[in-house]
């Protein structure tokens, strides 16, 4: 008689594309359609890289890596194109302050294995079957010690709390910056949140999340293309949510 055995596998747990390019608020606040815009850059201290074969590897890429992501995208993306992107006559760039952002990130989880897991329970009456299974998910890189729980995304609160403890120097004007949120090889994006904001009051009036498409070739500049993409959709969003939008 065979004996009926209940196990739990966990698998990735790929986010749908029609969650992403989300508006999650808009204000109707003069400031927005503001002909002048203060970059920020990019915050790289809330990303979370997902892609198995760079597991072991947080703090190597916690010193190169993040330097490299900024270099590649200072690089291909100038003042003048985010101009074009954002529609804004004149944008004033103040990138450099967040080149070290990367330094808040814990090395130790900064990479992870999957987007995220999902638990499912089945009942299978042949061993073999078990570990053909297993053995199936392992082909497929996905390794169960290094699955999460539920895919990182950073709520509107957060984002909101993020803004206020900017250390800043200008005191009036159009904020904006992009949080990179996660990097994923599973799905072959680079997921970021576009943030607006009057940096007077550091109230947000504008945030997105959206995905940045992979184009090129290599380890940075594969992820790199993703950031560099987001932006532009981002920015492209906002200017048309904002013109249709009041």
């Amino acid at each position: 008689m065979k004996q009926k055995i209940s196990i739990s596998i966990s698998f990735a747990l790929l986010v749908s594309v029609g969650a992403w390019g989300q508006v999650l608020k808009i204000t109707d606040n003069e400031l927005l359609k503001s002909s002048s815009l203060h970059w920020y850059g990019l915050d790289f201290s809330n990303t979370v890289i997902f892609d198995v074969t760079q597991i072991g590897r947080g703090e190597r890429l916690k010193e190169t890596a993040f330097i490299e992501w900024q270099a590649y995208f200072n690089k291909h993306v100038s003042d003048k194109k985010l101009k074009r992107w954002f529609r804004t006559s004149e944008l004033i760039d103040h990138r450099k302050i967040f080149y070290n952002s990367y330094s808040k990130l814990d090395a130790k989880t900064l990479v992870r294995g999957n987007n995220g897991s999902m638990k499912i329970g089945l009942d299978i009456d042949d061993e073999s079957h078990v570990q053909e299974v297993l053995r199936d998910m392992v082909d497929e890189g996905v390794k169960s010690e290094t699955l999460v729980k539920a895919p990182v995304e950073i709520s509107i609160s957060y984002v909101d709390s993020c803004v206020k403890s900017y250390d800043l120097q200008e005191s009036s004007g159009l904020g904006a910056i992009m949080i990179i949120e996660k990097m994923s090889k599973v799905d072959k994006g680079t997921y970021l949140v576009g943030v607006f904001f009057d940096i007077a009051t550091r109230e947000t009036l504008f945030i997105i999340r959206d995905k940045g498409g992979w184009d090129s070739y290599g380890f940075i500049a594969v992820y790199g293309s993703g950031i560099n993409d987001g932006v532009a959709r981002v920015g492209d969003k906002f200017r048309r949510k904002v013109l249709t939008q009041f």
